[in-house]
């Protein structure tokens, strides 16, 4: 039944498509990237340490003047969600991250010299979220062919605590932001859209635990068929 079953194979399309999407939002600022890269790089070249640009920062309200315009606010949006977009889109890659800053001090992430923080999360988070989507995809391949009465693939016990990790840390997230009300007045992070790819990610955890749940119940009821309708313990 398995080999007659043909799955939409949503662990390749997750992660090519935040892929895609990451690179759609920081390619207006492509030069400003290239630019911090060439400068770590040089950086660690020359054993010295140069000040990271400063073009992919979100700019202060006050450096436009007294007088605000509303369309100086949607610049200084748009500009916040293409630097932070990637990063906030694959959020729970700073659990990667996580044990280097609780271990350093300064309780700081690892950063290449030159180079901003929020600009190298953007480049460096989409790809350590790969591993997440395509986790994420197979949680959904697992469930739709779940309904069908279907084990495949086949989810383990890791994956189901990954899920419910990311359900967690997604939950955590989406509610952020409608708790904390002093939240939503910072202009300077893009709180709505981060709320919004917590709810993604709290989605895509509870597909994994869904879909091993129905596993373990489709795997029971086998179990009972063959040993004549005794339901294992």
């Amino acid at each position: 039944m398995t080999d007659e079953y043909r799955p939409i194979s949503f662990r390749w399309i997750l992660p090519v498509a935040q892929l895609l999407l990451c690179v759609a939002m920081i390619w207006p600022l492509r030069h400003a990237f290239i630019y911090e890269i060439r400068a770590s790089v040089n950086d660690y070249r020359t054993h010295t340490e140069s000040t990271p640009n400063q073009t992919t920062y979100p700019r202060d309200l006050m450096s436009y003047g007294t007088v605000i315009t509303v369309e100086d606010i949607h610049r200084i949006n748009r500009l916040v969600l293409r630097v932070r977009g990637p990063s906030l889109l694959n959020f729970p890659a700073a659990l990667v991250e996580l044990p280097y800053a609780i271990a350093t001090s300064e309780k700081m992430p690892w950063i290449p010299r030159g180079m901003s923080l929020w600009s190298w999360r953007a480049i460096s988070w989409p790809l350590v979220g790969t591993v997440l989507w395509w986790l994420a995809g197979r949680g959904i391949e697992a469930l739709v062919a779940a309904f069908r009465g279907i084990v495949h693939p086949a989810l383990g016990y890791v994956e189901a605590a990954i899920g419910l990790l990311l359900t967690l840390f997604g939950a955590l997230v989406f509610l952020f932001p409608l708790i904390y009300h002093e939240a939503r007045a910072d202009l300077d992070f893009p709180w709505g859209f981060a709320s919004l790819a917590g709810a993604i990610w709290m989605l895509l955890g509870g597909a994994i635990i869904a879909a091993r749940v129905m596993q373990w119940r489709i795997r029971r009821r086998a179990a009972a068929q063959t040993n004549g309708g005794a339901i294992p313990a």
